[in-house]
Protein backbone atom coordinates (compact mmCIF):
# COMPACT_ATOMS: atom_id res chain seq x y z
CA UNK A 1 0.00 0.00 0.00
CA UNK A 2 1.42 3.60 -0.69
CA UNK A 3 0.23 6.39 1.46
CA UNK A 4 -0.06 9.43 -0.19
CA UNK A 5 -0.11 12.86 1.89
CA UNK A 6 -3.67 14.70 1.82
CA UNK A 7 -3.64 17.82 -0.19
CA UNK A 8 -5.57 20.12 -2.44
CA UNK A 9 -4.80 18.22 -5.82
CA UNK A 10 -5.81 14.50 -4.10
CA UNK A 11 -8.61 16.22 -2.31
CA UNK A 12 -10.63 15.95 -4.98
CA UNK A 13 -10.32 12.09 -5.45
CA UNK A 14 -12.56 11.53 -1.49
CA UNK A 15 -14.89 14.77 -2.67
CA UNK A 16 -15.99 12.25 -5.61
CA UNK A 17 -15.98 9.69 -3.13
CA UNK A 18 -18.69 11.13 -0.86
CA UNK A 19 -21.09 12.86 -4.29
CA UNK A 20 -23.98 10.57 -2.13
CA UNK A 21 -23.80 11.70 1.40
CA UNK A 22 -24.17 8.99 3.88
CA UNK A 23 -26.42 10.54 6.73
CA UNK A 24 -25.98 7.95 9.05
CA UNK A 25 -22.33 7.71 9.74
CA UNK A 26 -21.14 10.78 11.41
CA UNK A 27 -17.46 9.88 11.00
CA UNK A 28 -17.78 9.79 7.04
CA UNK A 29 -19.71 13.25 7.08
CA UNK A 30 -16.84 14.65 8.86
CA UNK A 31 -14.45 13.60 5.88
CA UNK A 32 -17.00 14.49 3.55
CA UNK A 33 -15.65 17.95 3.81
CA UNK A 34 -12.01 17.63 2.71
CA UNK A 35 -11.28 21.80 3.07
CA UNK A 36 -12.13 21.65 6.88
CA UNK A 37 -10.07 18.11 7.31
CA UNK A 38 -6.88 19.18 5.17
CA UNK A 39 -7.16 22.61 7.53
CA UNK A 40 -7.16 20.73 10.84
CA UNK A 41 -3.92 18.74 9.30
CA UNK A 42 -1.90 21.70 8.11
CA UNK A 43 -2.52 23.97 11.48
CA UNK A 44 -1.61 20.80 13.46
CA UNK A 45 1.94 18.97 13.64
CA UNK A 46 0.55 15.84 15.14
CA UNK A 47 -2.23 15.47 12.78
CA UNK A 48 -2.14 13.58 9.27
CA UNK A 49 -4.31 12.69 6.41
CA UNK A 50 -3.43 10.36 4.01
CA UNK A 51 -5.07 8.72 0.78
CA UNK A 52 -4.02 5.24 -0.06
CA UNK A 53 -3.63 3.57 -2.64
CA UNK A 54 -2.94 -0.09 -4.06
CA UNK A 55 -1.75 -1.42 -7.21
CA UNK A 56 -1.80 2.67 -7.91
CA UNK A 57 -5.56 2.88 -6.94
CA UNK A 58 -7.24 4.90 -4.65
CA UNK A 59 -8.63 2.72 -2.16
CA UNK A 60 -9.50 5.01 1.19
CA UNK A 61 -8.27 7.36 3.17
CA UNK A 62 -6.61 6.89 6.83
CA UNK A 63 -6.18 9.91 9.65
CA UNK A 64 -4.17 10.02 12.16
CA UNK A 65 -3.48 12.29 15.16
CA UNK A 66 -0.36 11.54 17.68
CA UNK A 67 -0.81 12.92 20.82
CA UNK A 68 2.18 11.97 22.94
CA UNK A 69 2.69 7.79 22.62
CA UNK A 70 -0.93 7.52 21.86
CA UNK A 71 -1.91 7.54 17.97
CA UNK A 72 -5.86 7.98 17.24
CA UNK A 73 -6.66 6.74 13.96
CA UNK A 74 -9.70 6.74 11.43
CA UNK A 75 -9.99 4.71 8.33
CA UNK A 76 -12.23 4.98 5.38
CA UNK A 77 -12.50 2.21 2.51
CA UNK A 78 -14.45 2.90 -0.52
CA UNK A 79 -17.67 1.77 -0.38
CA UNK A 80 -17.49 -0.36 -3.79
CA UNK A 81 -14.36 -2.06 -1.81
CA UNK A 82 -15.43 -2.91 1.33
CA UNK A 83 -15.75 -6.56 2.29
CA UNK A 84 -12.47 -7.57 0.91
CA UNK A 85 -10.11 -7.37 3.76
CA UNK A 86 -8.46 -3.89 2.92
CA UNK A 87 -9.56 -2.09 5.84
CA UNK A 88 -7.51 -4.82 7.72
CA UNK A 89 -4.64 -4.73 5.42
CA UNK A 90 -4.57 -0.87 5.70
CA UNK A 91 -4.74 -0.80 9.41
CA UNK A 92 -1.34 -3.04 9.28
CA UNK A 93 0.30 -1.37 6.55
CA UNK A 94 -0.40 2.10 8.91
CA UNK A 95 2.01 0.19 11.38
CA UNK A 96 4.88 0.65 9.16
CA UNK A 97 4.33 4.68 8.62
CA UNK A 98 7.21 6.81 10.02
CA UNK A 99 5.20 9.10 12.16
CA UNK A 100 4.59 6.35 14.41
CA UNK A 101 7.81 5.60 15.57
CA UNK A 102 7.17 6.38 19.51
CA UNK A 103 3.78 5.37 19.42
CA UNK A 104 2.59 2.88 22.01
CA UNK A 105 -1.08 2.55 22.02
CA UNK A 106 -3.38 2.68 18.83
CA UNK A 107 -7.45 4.52 19.79
CA UNK A 108 -9.72 3.99 17.28
CA UNK A 109 -13.74 4.96 17.44
CA UNK A 110 -16.63 2.73 16.09
CA UNK A 111 -19.94 3.68 15.85
CA UNK A 112 -21.81 0.82 17.45
CA UNK A 113 -23.49 -0.48 14.69
CA UNK A 114 -20.90 -0.62 12.39
CA UNK A 115 -20.72 -4.56 13.07
CA UNK A 116 -18.19 -4.84 10.06
CA UNK A 117 -15.49 -2.29 11.99
CA UNK A 118 -15.61 -3.80 14.81
CA UNK A 119 -15.04 -7.47 13.79
CA UNK A 120 -12.11 -6.07 12.39
CA UNK A 121 -10.57 -4.27 14.81
CA UNK A 122 -11.21 -7.07 17.23
CA UNK A 123 -9.40 -9.58 14.55
CA UNK A 124 -6.65 -6.87 14.79
CA UNK A 125 -6.26 -7.59 18.43
CA UNK A 126 -8.06 -4.31 19.85
CA UNK A 127 -9.80 -4.45 22.85
CA UNK A 128 -13.11 -2.82 23.41
CA UNK A 129 -13.73 -0.24 26.06
CA UNK A 130 -16.53 2.49 26.88
CA UNK A 131 -18.73 3.16 24.65
CA UNK A 132 -20.02 6.82 24.75
CA UNK A 133 -22.68 8.07 22.99
CA UNK A 134 -23.28 5.33 20.39
CA UNK A 135 -18.88 5.27 19.78
CA UNK A 136 -16.82 2.48 21.28
CA UNK A 137 -13.50 2.86 22.10
CA UNK A 138 -10.92 0.26 20.69
CA UNK A 139 -7.63 0.72 21.60
CA UNK A 140 -4.82 -1.84 21.13
CA UNK A 141 -0.99 -1.56 22.70
CA UNK A 142 2.24 -1.72 20.29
Amino acid sequence: MRFEELSPENASLLENWFEKPIPENRFIQFYEDTDRWMKLIHESRDRFGYIVYKDNHMIGFADIEIEGDTASMAIGIKPELRGQGLGKELMNAVLNLPILRGVHKLVGGVETDNIASTRMLLSLGYTEGKNDEGVVEFTKLI
